[in-house]
């Protein structure tokens, strides 16, 4: 075969120079010449295999099957339908029985008996193995000196922390007093934070443009990412010792700049100004309002931020105070417009049927399928989202249904089906069949008692009420005597744990990333798109409309990914594949606490969808054993 005799002569030649290269690392970590023979005892056994491996891996990966079994067949071999690996197997046994080159005979007849020639190349291996070597060492010299700086830094900026913060705090309240005169923002309340300043702040009235344009929470992550990038870099080049200086200029041969630093820093002080960020959240608004009229001064700033500091829990303690206060006015509001009728279950004879399970097991699809069989119906739902979702389906299905929320009302003309938030329950009307959904949220002390009042008041001839398992025993102390039907549900798709901690690179069609705040939900579906995927958001100020088109997008395909705070726990019917927690901790109103196990459940039932998911996955970004 020619093929075979060009692959054997190129087979020669990278044996030749896989054999010189040998030659060149041998010769040149040697501070004396050795001889050839020398080279040749010590390196024999390693030159010899060497044609052998050149020669078997050359023809293995250059002839394709049909040349080898041609060769095979020609030399006597019957390898019709011979399998692949068979057939490779007996052509690599073939080829080491091909005619062999004999590397020492070559090197002898190049090296042997030509000292001058032997002694040349060792001056040339030795000269460039000892450049090679010196590079080596400056390379090392310049990594330690940058570990060493980049210990001091670390140093540094622990040090130097509590200046960087009240530096990058009184930039931003700078920017705060020209966003509040150029807004005529008015503070909602004595108490209000930071975070709840971005937010009304980003709101009408004082916000006209849309979110994406005019987000004050990038605005002000952005202006503490300059401030930082800004300062730092000089703080902590003043801050250097004179002996790290003269160790870098010699290391490195220039000297430390503002722009070197600047480029070490980066990594740090993305990390520090998420950190600020967040702490800056939780200050209260006026605290940092009169810092704006102060002129900078360190020794200044730093003691009134240590008295705001000391001063916290006391606000704290006094804005509970105050929470206690309104809601013991309301309570005897209650007490005085209504009377014991709040305080006790007026049960009457009413069939009960509860619907009891975990998250997509379709408690909720027969329940409605009860509710639109019937002359008239009522569907309570936690959220307006889940309100509009059943309103779409009724109408789509052929079932007239109006929709009422706290911000919108849809009258169809001759329907005798209405879906609603649990807060627009009205206990006069009248119904079939009444649904509803998500009863587990009894035990919410903000909103549990819209769902005691719609369990115990509720005014029909069939009363469905669908919650979790935990919820079970509540309910069936709560309806007494009352006759109750029990369906249980169990999911039809498994849910799987991924054990890998997950980062937004690792986004996919279909992934919903579930995090607790509207300004979490921006920020990540801002990166999102930043990496070129298409997103839909989900979060609870978002008007109804533009919640909707959102959820759309998502269901047809539009977008890839959706980005959603817990609302998407309640019932929301989409394609999702894999649900991803975003952070393990989220705010109740009085505090930050971890999600229990059955906020967690509820939430990532929502993974997997017959038919399209058929494994539902879950994964989380941090403290994934302790959350399983």
């Amino acid at each position: 075969m020619e093929q075979l005799e060009a692959l054997y002569q190129r087979a020669i030649e990278n044996t030749k120079k896989l054999v010189d290269a040998d030659i060149d690392s041998y010769l040149g970590s040697q501070e004396d010449m050795s001889s050839f023979e020398q080279y040749v005892r010590e390196r024999g056994p390693y030159i010899t295999q060497l044609w052998l491996n050149v020669w078997l891996n050359l023809t293995n990966s250059h002839l394709s099957k049909a040349e080898k079994k041609f060769y095979l067949s020609e030399a006597g071999f019957a390898v019709d339908g011979m399998a692949k690996k068979l057939i490779n197997d007996l052509f690599r046994t073939e080829m080491r029985s091909y005619k062999s080159f004999d590397v020492l005979e070559w090197l002898k007849a190049t090296y042997a008996h030509k000292k001058e020639l032997w002694n040349e190349r060792y001056e040339k291996a030795r000269a460039a193995y000892l450049i090679e070597e010196e590079e080596r060492q400056r390379r090392e010299r310049m990594k330690k000196m940058r570990g060493k700086l980049e210990r001091e830094i670390h140093k540094l900026l622990q040090q130097n922390e509590e200046k960087l913060y009240i530096w990058v705090r009184y930039s931003f309240a700078l920017q705060m007093k020209k966003d509040v005169n150029r807004t005529g923002y008015v503070p909602s309340s004595k108490f209000i934070n930071i975070e709840t300043f971005l937010e009304e702040l980003s709101e009408p009235p004082y916000q006209t443009f849309h979110w994406r344009q005019n987000d004050y929470f990038e605005k002000y992550e952005r202006i503490i990412n300059e401030q930082l990038f800004d300062y730092a870099p000089k703080l902590i080049k003043n801050a250097v010792s004179p002996y790290i200086f003269n160790q870098f200029r010699e290391t490195f041969n220039q000297a430390l700049t503002e722009n070197l630093l600047k480029e070490m820093l980066e990594e740090i002080l993305f990390d520090s100004a998420i950190d600020i960020f967040e702490y800056l959240l939780e200050e209260y608004y006026f605290d940092l309002v009169k810092l704006a009229e102060l002129p900078f001064d360190e020794v200044a700033h730093l003691e009134i931020y240590e008295q705001d500091v000391a001063s916290r829990e006391q606000k704290i303690e006094e804005e509970k105070a105050e929470i206690r206060r309104k809601q013991e006015v309301e309570a005897r509001m209650i007490e005085d417009i209504f009377g014991r009728e709040y305080h006790t279950s007026t049960i009457r004879n009413i069939q009960y049927v509860l619907h009891i399970g975990e998250t997509n097991t379709g408690k909720t699809f027969h329940a409605l399928e009860k509710m639109k069989a019937a002359e008239s119906g009522l569907y309570l739902a936690p959220l307006r989202l889940l309100a509009l979702e059943v309103y779409d389906k009724l109408n789509s299905e052929g079932t007239p249904c109006s929709l009422k929320t706290g911000e919108e009302e849809k009258i169809i003309p001759g329907a005798n089906h209405i879906s609603c938030t649990v807060e627009m329950f009205h206990e006069k009307d009248y119904y079939d069949v009444v649904v509803i959904d998500e009863a587990q949220m009894i035990a919410d002390k903000d909103r549990g008692f819209s769902w005691f009042k719609a369990i115990t008041k509720a005014n029909a001839r069939e009363v469905h009420i669908i919650g979790s398992r935990n919820v079970k025993e509540l309910l069936l102390s709560l309806l007494e005597d009352a006759p109750v039907e029990i369906n249980e549900y169990s999911r039809d798709i498994p849910l799987e744990i991924e054990s890998n901690t997950f980062t937004l690179k690792h986004s996919k069609k279909g992934d919903a990333l579930v995090c607790f705040s509207r300004r979490r939900v921006l920020e990540t579906a801002s990166i999102l798109q930043s990496y070129g995927h298409s997103v839909s958001m989900i979060y609870g100020s978002m008007p109804p409309e533009t919640r909707k088109k959102q959820i759309e997008r998502f269901i047809n395909g539009d977008t890839r990914v959706i980005v959603a705070t817990d609302a998407i726990g309640m019932g929301l019917n989409l394609p999702i594949q894999r649900i991803v927690f975003l952070e393990n901790e989220k705010f109740d109103g009085t505090r930050r606490r971890r999600l229990t196990s059955q906020e967690v459940k509820q939430i990532a039932g929502r993974a997997g969808r017959k038919g399209i998911y058929n494994v539902g996955k879950v994964a989380f970004t941090t403290d994934i054993k302790h959350i399983v």
